[in-house]
């Protein structure tokens, strides 16, 4: 399959909410099934650069010291996403009205 596509079935499922955006970029999108539609919310936007500064990792030397942080100071919000169950019940409807329409079109 062409990229091309394969972006026009991505945008056509992303329409009819079978999916969702992760990444919020107009290039190289990540997208996901709506089930993980909170990995929205843990992906970040890509940081914007600072002008001046070349692409790519910036060098050894020229890193700022960061001094560490207390713990007490530290706030541990994390919290573990509840465990994903895949809902395939749309994805099986879907290939087998597909099935039907192909079994209808050999006859």
């Amino acid at each position: 399959m062409s990229i091309k596509a394969a972006c026009l079935l991505l945008e056509r499922f992303l329409e009819r909410g079978l999916i969702v955006e992760v990444t919020h970029r107009s290039a190289r999108r990540l997208f996901a099934l709506r089930d993980m539609e909170p990995l929205q919310e843990v992906v970040q936007p890509r940081q914007k650069t600072i002008p001046g500064q070349k692409r790519g990792r910036p060098r050894a030397t020229g890193m700022l010291e960061v001094p560490p942080v207390e713990d007490s100071s530290v706030q541990r919000d994390f919290q573990p996403l509840e465990r994903w169950t895949p809902d395939y019940s749309e994805l099986e409807a879907a290939m087998a009205e597909v099935d039907l329409l192909c079994r209808r079109s050999q006859a």
